[in-house]
C-alpha cells in the first residue's frame, strides 16, 4: 500500500507527534510552575547548595524508611549538576529530571523499534506518553523516580543479552547491568534490596545467562559496574564503623513493624499493589479495556502456541519470573509496603507487553492489523486529552505559589534585617529557607531570621488539615500583646505582619 520511503515518512511523522505530546504533558507543569514542592526538594535542594558552595560534599543521601539507614549520595550530587547549571534556579532542578526522562524516552523508542518493529515501538510509547503516572513521575523531583529510567534500562540490557542482541559489546553490557542494579538500590534502597538478590538469582537459574556472565571476562565487568555506585556508601561506613550495616543486620533479624498484618492480608494488599501498577500504564480506563482486551488476545495466541517451547523467548519467561520473585519478595515484609518502593516496575510489564506482541507469528498479518487499530485508538483518546487539557485552565498551585509568597514578604519588608516565622505542616520550612537562599543569591535579597527584629516579624501560615496543631503553632508564636500590621492570602495560605506591643 505504502512504499518504503512513504512508511518511513509515516513512522518519522507519527514519532514526531508522539514525542511532542510527551513533551507537552511534561513541560506545560514546568513552564507554568505548578509542579509540586515538599519537604523533601527543599531540604534536597539544600544540600546540593551546601555541596556546591561551602564545596561540602557527603557520602549518604536522603533518608530510608528503616532509622539510620539511608539512600546513596548520588541524588545529592545530580542535584548540585542541576544547581550548578541553573545556578540554583527551583524549576531548573525539575527541567533537568525532566530531560533524564525524555532521554530515556527516546532511547526507549530506539530500542523497542529496532528489535519489536515500529507499531510496537509506537504503541507503548503512547502509553508512556500520556499515562497520569509518567507524566508524574517524569515532573516530580524525587530520589526514587530516577528508578525509572534506571529500570528501563537494565530491562532493555537484559533483554540485549538474553535474546543475543548487541553481541560485540557483551562485556559493555554487564557492565551497563551492574551499573543500572547499583544505582536502583542507591536512589531506592527498598527496590535494591530486592531486586538484586532476586535478579541474581534469576542470572544463575537461566543458564545461559549464568554461561555468559561467566565468559569471556564478563563477571570482571558486572561487579565493577554493581560496586562502583556503592563507593560513597562504603567510605561512609568505613569512616563510622559500619553504622548502616549493623542497622540493617539488626531490622532483618529484628524487624519492627509499625502497621503488622497477617500474611493473607498481606499477600491481597500486594495483589491490589501489583494491580495498580499496572493499572498506571494506561492514559484512561477506556484504554486500559481496549489494550487489555488486545493483550489477552496475543496471550491466548501465546498459549495456543505454548507447545513450541522454543517460540517464547528466555527474555520473556526471565522478565515474568522477576516479577513473580519481586512479588513474593513484597509478600515477606509484613509491614506497610508502599508503592514507591518499586518505582520503575511498570517498565517490566511494558516490555512484557513488548514480547508478548511479538510471539504470534503464525497470526502475523492479522495481528498487525489489530494492532494498529489499537494505535488508533490510543491517538485519538491521547489526542481528545490534549485538546481538553489545551482548554483547561491550569490551576494556581505548586512552587508558584511559595515563590509568590517569598516575593510578597520580601517587598513589604523594610530594611536589611526581617524576621520570618514559619509554620508548614512538615515542620522544618526548607522549601521557603531554599527560596530565600535563592533570594539572596541572585537578587541580593538578605535572608531572614527567625527572632523578632524591630519588634516585628512576618508569619507564612500553611493550611494543616489538622487545624489543631496549626492553632497550637499559632498561640505559641503570635505575640500575647501584639498588633497585626497587615494580612494578606496567597491561595490558602496566610501571610501576617505582627509588631510586638510591650
Amino acid at each position: 500500500m505504502f512504499t518504503k520511503k512513504g512508511k518511513t515518512f509515516i513512522e518519522i511523522f507519527l514519532f514526531l507527534v508522539v514525542l511532542a505530546l510527551f513533551c507537552y504533558f511534561r513541560l506545560k507543569p514546568l513552564y507554568l510552575q505548578t509542579v509540586s514542592f515538599t519537604y523533601d526538594q527543599g531540604r534536597d535542594m539544600l544540600k546540593a547548595a551546601e555541596i556546591i558552595m561551602q564545596k561540602n560534599p557527603t557520602l549518604i543521601g536522603p533518608t530510608t524508611g528503616i532509622g539510620g539507614v539511608f539512600h546513596g549520595a548520588w541524588w545529592f550530587y545530580f542535584l548540585a549538576v542541576a544547581f550548578a547549571i541553573f545556578q540554583g534556579l527551583p524549576i531548573g532542578y525539575y527541567y533537568l529530571f525532566f530531560f533524564i526522562h525524555l532521554l530515556a524516552f527516546l532511547v526507549f523508542y530506539f530500542f523497542t523499534k529496532k528489535w519489536f518493529g515500529a507499531s510496537t515501538a509506537l504503541l507503548l510509547s503512547l502509553l508512556i506518553t500520556a499515562s497520569p503516572h509518567f507524566v508524574y513521575s517524569s515532573v516530580f523531583l524525587n530520589n526514587s523516580l530516577i528508578s525509572y529510567p534506571l529500570f528501563m534500562a537494565l530491562t532493555l540490557i537484559t533483554i540485549a543479552v538474553l535474546e543475543k542482541k548487541l553481541v560485540a559489546q557483551q562485556k559493555w553490557l554487564f557492565l551497563g547491568l551492574g551499573l543500572t542494579l547499583g544505582f536502583i538500590t542507591e536512589f531506592e534502597f527498598a527496590f535494591g534490596l530486592l531486586l538484586i538478590p532476586s535478579y541474581m538469582l534469576l542470572l544463575f537459574l537461566f543458564k545461559n545467562y549464568r554461561q555468559k556472565l561467566l565468559s569471556d571476562k564478563h563477571c570482571f565487568f558486572f561487579a565493577a559496574g554493581l560496586l562502583f555506585p556503592f563507593i560513597p556508601r562504603v567510605l561512609f561506613e568505613i569512616k563510622n564503623r559500619l553504622i548502616q550495616t549493623q542497622v540493617l543486620i539488626n531490622f532483618f533479624f529484628h524487624p519492627k513493624y509499625y502497621n503488622p498484618k497477617p500474611y493473607l492480608d498481606v499477600f491481597f494488599d500486594r495483589l491490589k499493589l501489583f494491580a495498580d501498577y499496572y493499572s498506571w500504564i494506561y492514559p484512561n480506563k477506556t484504554i486500559q479495556t481496549v489494550f487489555g482486551l488486545f493483550l489477552l488476545l496475543g496471550l491466548v495466541l501465546v498459549i495456543l502456541n505454548i507447545k513450541k517451547r522454543k517460540q517464547l523467548p528466555s527474555s520473556l519467561l526471565f522478565l515474568l519470573s522477576l516479577g513473580i520473585l519481586l512479588f513474593i519478595c513484597s509478600v515477606f515484609y509484613r509491614d506497610n509496603f508502599w508503592a514507591y518502593y518499586y518505582n520503575g516496575i511498570l517498565y517490566l510489564f511494558i516490555f512484557i507487553f513488548a514480547l508478548i506482541l511479538q510471539l504470534p507469528k503464525s497470526f502475523a498479518g492479522q495481528f498487525q492489523y489489530l494492532k494498529k487499530a489499537v494505535i488508533i485508538v490510543l491517538f485519538i483518546s491521547i489526542l481528545s486529552s490534549f485538546f481538553r487539557d489545551w482548554k483547561t485552565k491550569s490551576p494556581y498551585d505548586g512552587i508558584k505559589v511559595q515563590q509568590d509568597i517569598v516575593s510578597y514578604v520580601i517587598a513589604k519588608k523594610t530594611g536589611s534585617n526581617y524576621c520570618v516565622k514559619v509554620y508548614t505542616p512538615p515542620v522544618i520550612p526548607y522549601t521557603y529557607d531554599y527560596l530565600f537562599l535563592y533570594e539572596h543569591l541572585h537578587n541580593q535579597q538578605p535572608q531572614p531570621s527567625g527572632d523578632w527584629i524591630n519588634g516585628q516579624c512576618f508569619f507564612i501560615i500553611e493550611a494543616d488539615s489538622y487545624q489543631f496543631r496549626r492553632d497550637k503553632w499559632l498561640t505559641d508564636n503570635r505575640p500575647k500583646s501584639g498588633q497585626l500590621l497587615s494580612r494578606k492570602k496567597i491561595k490558602d495560605v496566610d501571610i501576617e505582619l505582627w509588631k510586638k506591643t510591650n
